[in-house]
């Protein structure tokens, strides 16, 4: 059995010490195997489009206020 886990997704991580077992492998696999399908999901269904969209507007505007800025000096 893995000792610690990784921070995001609590997957395991074996010390030297560790014993390895095939259910911690399985149970990772099913994190992963979640994780990833919700990620597809989201993509399928546009949610990280938008929020992409979102982001590269906010980035936009906060140019264009630096350009501003900068012309107006």
């Amino acid at each position: 059995m893995a000792t610690d886990q990784t921070a995001n997704y609590q997957l395991n991580q074996w010390l030297s010490t560790d014993p390895v077992v095939r259910e911690d492998f399985n149970a990772d696999n099913a994190k992963i195997e979640a994780a990833l399908s919700e990620l597809r999901s989201s993509i399928v269904s546009g949610d990280v489009i938008v929020l992409v969209v979102d982001s590269l507007r906010k980035d936009i505007a906060e140019l264009e206020a630096r350009v501003e800025q900068i012309e107006a000096t």
